[in-house]
C-alpha cells in the first residue's frame, strides 16, 4: 500500500505519513495520513472478507449486518482518531513525527478494503451511515469539516493512482468533488469517475507496467527457472 501512496504524494503537493502513532503512548493511529495545505486525508486499511454465507445469500439484512460487523469498525476507528486529533475546545493529541498544520479546514476519511465484493453499489452508503453515527460520539472543533467516508476497494485505488500517473488526475480534488456531488455516498464510485472528462482518455502507467514486468519475471524464474518468453532449447 505504501508504494501506491508514495508515488503520488509529491504530485499532490502534500506530505505523506504511513503507519502513524500517537506521541503520548506510541499506540497505533491512522494507517496513512496525507497533509496538503488545509486538508488532511486519513486512511484506514481493512483486509477482511465477507462470509461465504453472506456472499451467496439473497438476504440483504444479513449482508448489511456482516458488512457493518466486519468493516464498520474501520469507519469507527477513523471517527475516533479524527475526534482525538481535532477535539472541540482543547488541543488535540499529537501524532509522533507528524506536523499537522494549525489551521486545518477539511478532513477527508478513506477506508481502503480488500474484498472485491465491496466494490458493489450501496456499500459506501451503508458504511458512511455507520461512520456518521460514530462521528456523533467524536465531534471535532468548529471550523473543521469532516467529509463523508470514502470506501475504496484496493483495485479501484490502484486505478486512481494509475490515472494520476498518466493523466495527472488530482485524487484529493476528485474525491473532494465527489463529497460535494454525492454527500450520502449513494453513487457508485465508477459511475462518478465516468463523469470526469479525463477518464475518456487512454490511461496506462509506465510505473505500473514496470511493476507488472518485474512480477512476471520473478514468477517465471520461480516456476520455470527461465526468463519470461524463453523456451528450452
Amino acid at each position: 500500500m505504501k508504494w501506491l501512496l508514495t508515488g503520488i504524494a509529491e504530485r499532490l503537493l502534500g506530505k505523506l505519513y504511513t503507519d502513524t502513532n500517537w506521541e503520548d503512548n506510541n499506540e497505533k493511529s491512522f494507517d496513512g495520513l496525507l497533509i496538503r495545505a488545509r486538508t488532511v486525508v486519513v486512511f484506514e486499511f481493512k483486509g477482511g472478507f465477507l462470509t461465504q454465507e453472506v456472499r451467496y445469500s439473497s438476504d440483504s439484512e444479513k449482508f448489511v449486518d456482516d458488512l457493518k460487523l466486519k468493516f464498520g469498525k474501520g469507519g469507527n476507528q477513523l471517527s475516533r482518531d479524527i475526534g482525538q486529533l481535532f477535539p472541540p475546545g482543547k488541543e488535540g493529541r499529537q501524532l509522533l513525527d507528524v506536523a499537522v498544520p494549525p489551521k486545518v479546514e477539511f478532513v477527508l476519511p478513506i477506508l481502503v478494503v480488500q474484498d472485491a465484493m465491496l466494490r458493489l453499489p450501496f456499500v459506501n452508503y451503508f458504511l458512511n451511515q455507520e461512520f456518521q453515527n460514530a462521528r456523533s460520539l467524536s465531534p471535532v472543533r468548529n471550523g473543521i469539516e469532516v467529509l463523508p467516508l470514502k470506501v475504496i476497494q484496493i483495485t479501484s485505488l490502484e486505478g486512481l493512482v494509475e490515472m494520476d500517473d498518466v493523466l495527472g488526475l488530482d485524487i484529493v480534488s476528485t474525491l473532494f468533488r465527489r463529497s460535494r456531488t454525492d454527500p450520502t455516498m449513494l453513487l457508485f464510485l465508477n459511475d462518478f469517475l465516468e463523469t470526469i472528462p479525463e477518464m475518456q482518455q487512454p490511461h496506462r502507467s509506465a510505473r505500473f507496467d514496470k511493476i507488472l514486468e518485474k512480477a512476471e519475471h520473478e514468477m517465471s524464474m520461480l516456476l520455470t527457472g527461465r526468463e519470461p518468453g524463453v523456451r528450452e532449447g
